[in-house]
């Protein structure tokens, strides 16, 4: 029997049960939950995930997803034209963390893009600083390079950003 591998985005109003619909879905059709992020934003709940199902029950299973519609839970599936094999690039974190502004991720990201290098997981928040009760802004970043990215280059724009911004940001490798 033929798999196929199934990326999904699911949002909806937060609630008890909704991420049980969904997966009471999947597992209707003979699908896997294989790996997910999900999280509650101002009163949505949202997320990503990704599942196998065998092929000749996509089709069921896209519409099983479809009729949540009706409980105001939307779906996006994207089917996997081909598995991407594993790299051997070198995979960093990177962390930011500074006052609050406006641009801090868009200055962050377009240095990381014209490096060549790829995000690969990106969180955010904005919290509360300690002692100053300053809104402060941080973001971790799980980020691979490719053969033709320039890391050290990366490197010297982030310490830029950080001077000019006045914000931490810290390069490491990702163990």
């Amino acid at each position: 029997m033929n798999h196929v591998s199934l990326v999904m985005t699911i949002i909806g109003p937060d609630r008890p049960g909704l991420v049980d619909s969904v997966a009471h879905a999947v597992r209707s059709f003979d699908g896997n939950w294989e790996e997910s992020r999900m999280l509650h934003l101002s009163g949505q709940f949202a997320g990503i995930c990704r599942i196998t199902c065998p092929e000749s029950k996509l089709a069921q299973l896209k519409e099983s997803l479809k009729a949540l519609e009706d409980v105001g839970v939307f779906s996006t599936v994207v089917t996997d034209a081909e598995q991407m094999q594993p790299t051997s690039s070198k995979r960093m974190h990177l962390n930011l963390i500074g006052l609050d502004r406006p641009g801090l991720l868009k200055a962050l990201t377009s240095s990381i893009a014209k490096h060549g290098i790829n995000v690969e997981e990106l969180k955010t928040q904005c919290r509360c600083a300690p002692t100053t009760g300053e809104i402060l802004f941080e973001a971790d970043i799980i980020i691979q390079e490719s053969e033709s990215s320039r890391l050290d280059e990366l490197e010297k724009d982030l310490d830029a950003i950080g001077q000019e911004l006045m914000v931490d940001i810290h390069l490491e490798d990702d163990e």
